[in-house]
């Protein structure tokens, strides 16, 4: 993106000079790019009336947060000032597929500018594990093993977010690789796959969908 600028500003510079040293090619990435505001039109279907006051299906339900965020008043985290003694968080990632952790060591981290504290599953009070949807089978921060790349190992806090992410870089884990099911083919040839099938129902769809004129 920067070197397209660069190439932008070169372009256009050179064509007030001598439109003769820019090619036909290259000439249009020197003008100036004008969009015309965006237009949007939505259809809603004509419910029937006896469709339940709370069944929004078809319904022209405006989102709950619509009003504010076309008219800016919309407050997001980077909006909301600083308190005093705020401290940014910086995640510490998994840098492998799978394999067992042998050890974490934030000792360097700790050591750096800024830094207030380095956290992982060892200071969670209570219980690590967490999950959704009624099942319980992650943990908030992986304590003997990670299962992907990116799975949250801990955590630096720091004074600003520079800080935090510079400390999280410091963070040494320490792996023992297992083997890891990465591509298609190898899931394949592991017999790796998403058998559980979890279903939303309400009512009797199969009665309901033999009554229709059209069915999908």
């Amino acid at each position: 993106l920067t070197l397209s600028f660069f190439f932008k500003f070169y372009t256009a510079v050179t064509s007030c000079i001598d439109k003769a040293q820019v090619s036909p090619s290259d000439a249009s990435a020197g003008q100036l790019f004008e969009r015309p505001p965006a237009e949007g039109v939505q259809f809603y279907q004509e419910v029937p009336k006896t469709q339940a006051t709370e069944d929004v299906v078809g319904r022209p339900m405006m989102h709950l947060a619509a009003e504010k965020q076309v008219t800016g008043d919309a407050i997001y985290v980077d909006d909301m000032p600083v308190y005093k003694d705020e401290v940014k968080m910086a995640i510490v990632f998994s840098s492998k597929a799978h394999a067992k952790i042998k050890s974490i060591d934030g000792s360097a981290a700790l050591s750096m500018l800024g830094v207030v504290d380095f956290v992982c599953w060892r200071d969670v009070p209570g219980s690590n594990d967490t999950g959704h949807g009624g099942r319980i089978d992650e943990e908030v921060y992986a304590s003997q093993e990670v299962l992907c790349v990116g799975q949250i190992v801990g955590a630096v806090l720091a004074d600003t977010k520079e800080h935090a992410l510079a400390a999280s870089r410091a963070v040494k884990i320490e792996y023992e690789p297992l083997p890891a099911v990465v591509t298609i083919e190898e899931a394949i040839a592991a017999n790796s796959f998403l058998v559980e099938l979890r279903n939303l129902k309400r009512g009797d769809p199969v009665s309901v969908l033999s009554k229709c004129d059209h069915a999908l």
